[in-house]
């Protein structure tokens, strides 16, 4: 191998090298730019919100909580930080749902809740009905990954996560969830598994 030969080789592989720095560069460059431009706009934010809508009667008709609301001006959503909302049926029998995140929509009648989705109601029998929506990632991973959307307005809330409902008959799980919390209907899409009461099992 001559002298020659290798002084080439090595223009050659200092040439690749400068062209992969001035591409790195030059892409890390758009990145930063892409990404400042698409910044949104956080117009207003608010910590330890409590909410109460009252229907057309005076009662309540449902209530939010949320630790922390963040408002994006441009998507007119409002980021909620644990959230819970108590959603009546009548006075007496709200059902009660937190998660650990959620989002409100332009006009406030849509609600997302995401990851932990858990509700709980006493009902007129003080008999305890609840129910669970997402999977749990793995075992060292308690956090059950899910949504639903909850519409305050219809009292309804709806699914397509797993989705685990406990009454005192029994346990029902299965794949998508449709929630009616007026008629306290809770009904499951596919892949129904129930546990009835009394060590009965039906699938």
């Amino acid at each position: 191998m001559t002298r020659s030969f290798i002084y080439k080789i090595g223009i050659l592989l200092l040439l690749v090298a400068l062209v992969a720095i001035f591409e790195y560069f030059e892409e890390d460059t758009i990145k930063i730019d892409t990404k400042f431009m698409n910044k949104p706009t956080i117009d207003y934010f608010a910590n330890d919100v409590n909410v109460v809508q009252y229907n057309e009667n005076g009662t309540t008709d449902y209530k939010m909580t949320t630790e922390k609301l963040t408002h994006v001006e441009e998507t007119d959503i409002s980021y909620l930080t644990n959230p819970t909302a108590h959603i009546y049926k009548e006075a007496a029998h709200p059902w009660f749902i937190r998660s650990d995140k959620g989002e409100v929509g332009p006009k406030g009648d849509e609600v997302k809740l995401i990851n932990n989705i858990k509700g709980t109601q006493i009902d007129e029998q003080g008999q305890t009905n609840t129910f669970e929506i997402g999977q749990v990632k793995n075992q060292s991973d308690p956090i059950k990954y899910g949504q639903v959307m909850i519409y305050p307005d219809k009292k309804y809330a709806e699914s397509s996560d797993y989705a685990i409902v406990t009454s005192a008959d029994g346990e029902s799980s299965g794949n998508g969830v449709k929630a009616y919390f007026e008629t306290n209907r809770i009904q499951i899409l596919s892949n129904v598994r129930t546990k009835i009461n009394r060590g009965q099992n039906a699938n």
